[in-house]
């Protein structure tokens, strides 16, 4: 590991990178394109464990949200009385997106990054939504 004990001078444990790390890592073998090969979803799903919700019946499990397959779900929380999802378009193309959520829930919205500007979506469980893409 490139690491420094001092950082301009001034002493700096964490970046020292002193004690035991482990590093996992996977190979996907593939034939085409990276995007066909779906490459940046299975690295996501290689370092972000699915997350499941338990019934009250023993032994069973169930996704509560389930994303269309052009789509990485980035962060989920709870923010007040609403979850939020930050979903992330992985494939490099413009086209739609379907966002199923098992929960009881009274309608879905598209805001920004601050959770501003929302945009009611229609449909339920599963919303379709149509994105474009921006260069920054």
């Amino acid at each position: 590991m490139n690491s420094h004990a001092n950082y301009n001078g001034w002493p700096n444990p964490m970046m020292a990178g002193e004690g035991t790390h482990q590093l996992s890592y996977a190979l996907v073998g593939h034939d085409g394109r990276w995007q066909d090969a779906r490459v940046p979803r299975l690295a996501w799903e290689f370092t972000v464990p699915a997350l499941s919700v338990s019934s009250r019946e023993a032994g069973t499990r169930m996704a509560f949200l389930q994303t269309s397959d052009n789509l990485i779900i980035e962060a989920l929380r709870l923010e007040g009385r609403q979850i939020e999802a930050r979903l992330c378009e992985w494939k490099g193309a413009a086209g739609t997106a379907e966002v199923t959520i098992e929960l009881p829930h009274h309608g879905a919205a598209l805001t920004n990054f601050t959770g501003e500007n929302a945009t009611p979506l229609s449909g339920g469980p599963t919303t379709a939504f149509q994105f474009v893409l921006s260069r920054l």
